[in-house]
Formats: C-alpha cells, structure tokens, sequence
C-alpha cells in the first residue's frame, strides 16, 4: 500500500508535469512542420517562375529568327529590270548651201504708171446731168470700175458703188464708155490696168 501510494503521488506528481512538455514539444514539432511546408512551397514557386520565365524568354529569342524566315519565304525575289540599250543619237544631215545670186534674191521692182482721164489733150466731156433726175432733185456719187486698154480706149467697165439712181448710174457709164485715157505704163511700156472712176452728180454745181 505504501508502496502504491507513493506510485500514485507519483503519478499524480508525474502527470502534471509531463503534459505542459508534451504540449511544447507538439507545437515545436507543428512549427517546424509548417516552416518546413512553407520553404518548399516557395521553392516549388520559384522553380516554377524560373522555369515559366526561361521558357518565354527562350520563345521570345526564337520568334524573330522564325518570322525573319518566313519573311524570306514569303518576299518574292526582285524582277530583273530589263537594261534600256541606247538607241544612237540621230546625227543631221549638212544641208549644202545653195548660192542665190544677189538677183535673185533682190529682183528689181518696175513702177507702173496709173491710168490718167483729166489731161487736158483728151478732152473727155463731163457726164450730162439727167433733166429729169435734175428736176426731182435727185444727186449722189458714183464710183466705176474701169479697164483701160494699152491703146487708151474703155475696156469693161462694171458700177462699184451706185448712187441709189439708176439713172445716175446709167448717165455715168454710157459717158465714160467714149472717154480717151492715158493708159498706164510699165517699164516705159503701155499695159492693161483697172482703176476706180468717181462721179458726182450735185445740183449745187449744175455740171456732173
């Protein structure tokens, strides 16, 4: 009995202290189970990063030797650009001077004489004022066209401006018709030549 009572203070002494301990030791070993977790955790992170950067860097490195391949592939080779072959340059023809004698160039200018109806030795009488026309009171002028001959005689003849009479008008041509001319000249020598003729016809004068 004493022998058990002394156990059993034992024990009773014994268990108290025992169980703080074990405690202690339980949350000693937990701590060191959860750094331990903790560590391998962040190494397996950082293994993995590592890992996930090398590989993106080692894509990145790859990429544009890639696409700079498929840039070669791709791009056509440049067409050949045919050469332009010079065409000779065309060379003029002498172009052989011709002599022009001073003649030829310069060919002497003739005078020519106009015809002439008022030279006193010819005499040519004034167209006779129409006495009907003269008591109406009509008066204008007339300009003829005339063709002398180089014998000094009327050629044709043809009314160039009227003088809105036709009596006037007819006065005028059969007069000219008879006149004698001077004919025009050329050279010293007598030629055909046309020439205006005017005629008046006022009553202020009387005479046509």
């Amino acid at each position: 009995m004493n022998a058990l009572r002394q156990n059993g203070i034992f024990s009773a002494h014994v268990k108290p202290d025992f169980a703080p301990r074990a405690m202690v030791l339980a949350l000693v070993i937990f701590a060191h189970l959860a750094i331990f977790s903790l560590w391998s955790t962040q190494a397996d992170t950082k293994f993995s990063t590592n890992n996930e950067l090398s590989v993106s860097f080692a894509l990145a490195a790859r990429v544009p030797q890639a696409s700079v391949i498929r840039q070669q592939k791709i791009s056509p080779a440049p067409t050949p650009v045919p050469a332009q072959i010079a065409q000779p340059a065309a060379v003029a023809e002498p172009v052989a001077a011709v002599a022009t004698p001073a003649a030829a160039t310069a060919a002497p200018v003739v005078a020519v004489t106009e015809p002439d109806y008022k030279a006193s030795y010819l005499n040519n009488p004034p167209p006779a004022y129409p006495m009907v026309a003269r008591r109406q009171g009509l008066q204008g002028r007339v300009v003829l066209h005339v063709e002398v001959l180089a014998d000094g005689v009327c050629g044709q003849i043809n009314i160039q401006k009227s003088s809105g009479y036709a009596m006037l008008d007819n006065a005028a041509l059969q007069t000219v018709k008879n006149w004698r001319f001077m004919p025009a000249s050329r050279a010293g020598h007598a030629v055909d030549k046309w020439f205006m003729i005017p005629i008046q016809f006022s009553l202020k004068d009387n005479t046509a």
